[in-house]
């Protein structure tokens, strides 16, 4: 009855941060790509599956470290920038735009305990990486459900310990 899949970001938004003109809140900005998402979200629905997207992944500008990382396991992705997104994404499949069906349920990342997934785990020896997920559940939470409250935000899932010193 439901279908998941990772809406990645990076694969969404511009490969190069846009300029002012830019506004990565808006659905409709022609800097985004939204085409394989429109299909899927189509599809699913036509099917009568209830769609969940994943947020996850990050283009290169979206992070916080130097040089970043590679797209599916962002290191600290930018809280506010994701949130813009979020919204974004949102607002798109809210079902009062361009006749596209509505997505009620969403998840924010992929087991961000993973290093495959989110870094950094430690830094200092000293664990942060849900330090620094925290803020941005809480800013995929605020966008989301800022669109429409009764859409549902689910935390990402943790995966399994499966390398010492590198999961949490």
């Amino acid at each position: 009855q439901w279908v998941l899949t990772p809406m990645q970001w990076w694969r969404v938004a511009p490969s190069r941060q846009m300029p002012v003109s830019w506004n990565p809140e808006n659905p409709a900005d022609p800097n985004y790509d939204w085409e394989f998402f429109d299909t899927w979200v189509r599809n699913a629905r036509a099917a009568g599956l209830q769609p969940v997207l994943q947020l996850r992944g990050t283009p290169t500008w979206g992070q916080n470290c130097t040089p970043p990382s590679v797209f599916d396991s962002p290191c600290k992705p930018d809280p506010a920038k994701l949130a813009a997104f979020a919204k974004a994404a949102a607002t798109r499949y809210s079902g009062h735009f361009g006749g596209l069906p509505r997505v009620q349920y969403w998840q924010g990342l992929n087991e961000p305990n993973l290093t495959l997934f989110f870094q950094p785990q430690f830094e200092n020896g000293k664990t942060v990486s849900a330090d620094l997920y925290r803020p941005l559940i809480n800013g995929i939470y605020a966008a989301i459900k800022g669109v429409d409250p009764s859409n549902v935000v689910i935390a990402a899932g943790l995966g399994p310990i499966a390398v010492p010193n590198a999961t949490i």
